[in-house]
């Protein structure tokens, strides 16, 4: 593995990658070892890489805006375009739909203008954690939920949904958990977005600082986190990639770390064939998580953005099953 040199808790994440392996860990099915294994032959490189290099190997590297571009004029005639004309890539249909959704609601200008503040260009990864995150809002000021709050979020990718609460103000303490190949996305990001935040790697969380604190654990390290300490849980698209007693475990994990009051909020997909670690398939349905009766529930519905962007025509929900979930634990 050859990386630019580096220090501190980056340093600890990738000597852990070195030890396990570029694709490995106990917590992986072969799903995600051949989503990793780009990383795997960018990181067996002679020529060192930089952290967005790392990114970019892993998929999650964010384009930057060049100087005196925005947004809107370099994205806005996407929604006009008529799609069904051609053989487009579906991660440009894709966020063409995402946009389109967001002009529907009217949120499209403050999208582009948050995207222009962060300096990005607008991906269908920005754009759907923009809604979540727009969603996340709406029900913290309904319920009347106290921020900033204690968050974990189960798989961040490239973490921007912690980077849009936190740069909000809504977050104290955020922990990720995730593969270790997958904390470089999250780590560096947010590392580069808050300079000064604190940051930790597998170290048992202590939520008792002022400061803004970034934890990051390696997948089964989430049993370090204290019990009911946790205000507001998370996972975005990424139950649906993970063995069922992986998922399940997880699910556990956010009941035992999450306080009385606590927010449970998951958004994904349905994958009818998702495999186990021994490389069989079985049906990954949001509607069969582990949840518990005690939770209330306050909204359980098909994903509105998802059901748009992936139907190809912007407007019908026909392409995809996606399920939004936002619960109070008891």
């Amino acid at each position: 593995m050859s990386v630019k040199s580096v220090e501190g808790p980056l340093k600890a994440v990738l000597d852990r990658v070195r030890a396990q392996g570029a694709d490995g860990g106990e917590a992986i099915n072969p799903f995600w070892a051949e989503e990793l294994q780009d990383f795997k032959q960018a990181m067996a490189s002679e020529t060192p890489l930089s952290s967005h290099e790392m990114r970019d190997a892993l998929g999650y590297a964010d384009n930057r805006l060049g100087e005196g571009e925005t947004n809107a004029a370099k994205f806005a005639s996407l929604i006009q375009h008529d799609f069904a004309q051609e053989d487009a890539p579906t991660d440009v249909i894709e966020h063409a739909g995402a946009l389109f959704f967001l002009q529907s609601l009217g949120l499209l200008d403050p999208y582009f203008a948050l995207a222009d503040r962060l300096g990005l260009e607008s991906s269908l990864g920005l754009a759907r954690h923009f809604w979540h995150a727009n969603e996340l809002r709406v029900t913290l000021k309904r319920e009347e939920k106290p921020t900033p709050a204690v968050f974990l979020e189960i798989g961040a990718g490239g973490g921007q949904f912690a980077m849009l609460n936190a740069l909000y103000g809504r977050v104290s303490h955020y922990v990720i958990v995730d593969l270790p190949a997958m904390l470089i996305n999250s780590m560096t990001a947010l590392s580069e977005r808050f300079p000064d935040a604190l940051v930790h790697f597998d170290e048992p969380p202590d939520f008792s600082g002022k400061r803004l604190t970034f934890w990051f654990l390696d997948t089964f390290n989430v049993k370090h986190i204290p019990d009911r300490s946790v205000d507001i849980a998370t996972n975005f698209n990424s139950f649906m990639e993970m063995a069922g007693d992986i998922r399940d475990f997880y699910i556990a994990e956010i009941y035992r770390t999450a306080r009385s009051g606590a927010l449970f909020y998951n958004v994904n997909r349905r994958q009818r064939k998702m495999t186990l670690r021994d490389g069989e398939a079985f049906d990954n349905h949001p509607l069969l998580y582990p949840y518990r009766p005690t939770d209330r529930i306050i909204d359980w519905q098909p994903d509105p953005m998802q059901q748009s962007y992936r139907s190809r025509l912007f407007s019908a929900p026909i392409q995809s099953f996606a399920i939004k979930r936002m619960a109070e634990i008891a």
